[in-house]
């Protein structure tokens, strides 16, 4: 092989590498356009399910159905592209009216969440009639985990226990969620923030009981400099837990505490607050002699 033969070749190989070399770094071009568009595909996705929860915990909030939320956004979304707002829709909302967003962190207003219906909250002083027909009534606390009856100390937290029936009657509680969970402790419901501090809207003096809660309590927790109450409440699962008059015990479960320990059992963030979605389907109201057995 004489030496342009010899050159040649070498040509020839170095191009036959050089091809070699494009189709790989064309291989992971392919490759990396792939896997982006998977990881796009999934994060999209992500948020796709993560913002179809927080509208349904916003329609639970409102005490809408899913559909009654989304048709109710959307006629929302209309009035805002056409400017127009019906003139019965101007007027001024008295008793219940719909929040905006507010902090309420800074103690001067109690704490709601986005597009909440406000509550004026109950009189604040409870008569003899009240308190007998408040005497002859219980709850069940119905909740994705099951059924929780409970009964209620009308004698010792007549205004605790008020409050709880005016805001089940108002279908406060339906679809709130236990958003925090101390397994073989307590669980905590009644923040429609999902969050420490909710409010209906309003706050009432903080009630003095001077009882300790013991497994299947129900007590109230304060707000406001521990000087009042509102809608937060726990659930508690043992005795001895160092809680005093810090809370308000206002009623205890008659039975299936387990039920309680169900929803403690949910996956929980570090910080305690739940991972998966536990929540009050419905507080029902009913005759303290109608109460279940077991």
């Amino acid at each position: 092989m004489n030496e342009q033969e010899r050159g040649q070749d070498s040509f020839k190989t170095v191009l036959s590498q050089l091809a070699l070399v494009m189709m790989g770094l064309v291989a992971v071009v392919l490759v990396l356009m792939i896997a982006g568009g998977v990881s796009d595909k999934y994060y999209t996705n992500q948020q796709s399910t993560k913002s179809l929860e927080l509208d349904k915990q916003d329609a639970f909030a409102q005490g809408l159905t899913y559909e009654e939320y989304l048709r109710k956004r959307a006629e929302e979304e209309g009035l805002t592209r056409n400017e127009e707002m019906p003139p019965a829709q101007e007027e001024a909302a008295t008793g219940e009216q719909t929040a905006a967003a507010t902090d309420g962190l800074d103690g001067l207003q109690p704490l709601t969440a986005p597009g909440q219906v406000i509550l004026e909250g109950p009189t604040p002083v409870v008569t003899q009639e009240e308190m007998d027909i408040l005497r002859t009534k219980a709850a069940v606390i119905h909740t994705t985990m099951g059924d929780m009856p409970a009964e209620f100390n009308v004698d010792l937290a007549p205004m605790s226990v008020k409050n709880f029936f005016y805001l089940a009657e108002k279908g406060y509680f339906d679809g709130q969620s236990f958003y925090r969970m101390y397994p073989g402790a307590f669980i905590v419901t009644g923040s429609p923030t999902g969050r420490k501090g909710g409010t209906p809207g309003y706050w009432l003096n903080k009630e003095f009981t001077d009882l300790v809660p013991v497994a299947g309590a129900l007590a109230y927790l304060p707000c406001l400099n521990e000087e009042k109450m509102a809608s937060e409440f726990a659930i508690f699962m043992a005795d001895g837990l160092g809680f005093g008059e810090d809370v308000t015990v206002f009623g205890r479960l008659t039975t299936r505490i387990n039920v309680a320990e169900k929803c403690a059992d949910s996956p929980a963030t570090q910080e305690g607050y739940t991972a998966d979605r536990v929540y009050i389907t419905k507080v029902e109201i009913i005759d303290r002699a109608d109460l279940p057995n077991q």
